[in-house]
């Protein structure tokens, strides 16, 4: 059998969500902070949210992402890296020189900023579900992920509702402190 011929694979994940991961994208962001920011682009091509001021939403509680998402971590941190996803943070990026044994760790203090935004579009002001929809600005400052332009134009052409229309999606306050 030549190097070249790809064996099959001695495992299949039986989860319809299998995670995607990247290394260079959890390098740079933090390996948690990745796993998260993937999981919720993923869960915003599965949205059925309107579009609302051009932007494509997805909406969950800490509690829910917590019990179909994340069951492995507590929800206060799951809320801690959502804050740090809609807020921004600052994170030690590691980079590697060298071949060989001179190949050494570099590590350096960066600045993440947002790369997610949050609102409250709920139909009831009492409903503090929080909707996240992707900072492109944050992202455009990323090295390891780019846009799609094209998949956010097949977005785009989804219904389009004004976040104060009388649709029933209106904008909330958000009555709970984040890290509840």
């Amino acid at each position: 059998m030549s190097e070249k011929t790809r064996r099959p694979r001695l495992m299949v994940i039986n989860e319809p969500d299998g995670r995607r991961f990247s290394k260079a994208l959890a390098l740079e962001i933090g390996r948690d902070h990745a796993e998260v920011f993937l999981q919720i682009e993923f869960l915003m091509t599965l949205s059925t949210t309107p579009i609302i001021n051009d932007r494509l939403w997805t909406r969950d509680s800490i509690a829910r992402l917590q019990e179909l998402q994340f069951p492995y971590w507590g929800k206060s941190f799951i809320s801690g890296i959502l804050k740090d996803l809609t807020e921004g943070y600052e994170h030690i990026r590691y980079t590697f020189t060298g071949q060989g044994r001179t190949r050494k760790r570099i590590s350096e203090k960066v600045q993440i900023p947002p790369l997610l935004d949050k609102g409250y579009f709920n139909n009831w002001g009492g409903d503090t579900t929080t909707w996240y929809a992707l900072n492109f600005d944050g992202i455009a400052t990323l090295t390891s992920v780019m846009i799609d332009k094209s998949a956010v134009s097949v977005a785009a052409s989804r219904k389009r509702v004004d976040g104060k229309a009388a649709t029933g999606f209106q904008e909330t306050a958000n009555p709970l402190p984040d890290e509840w």
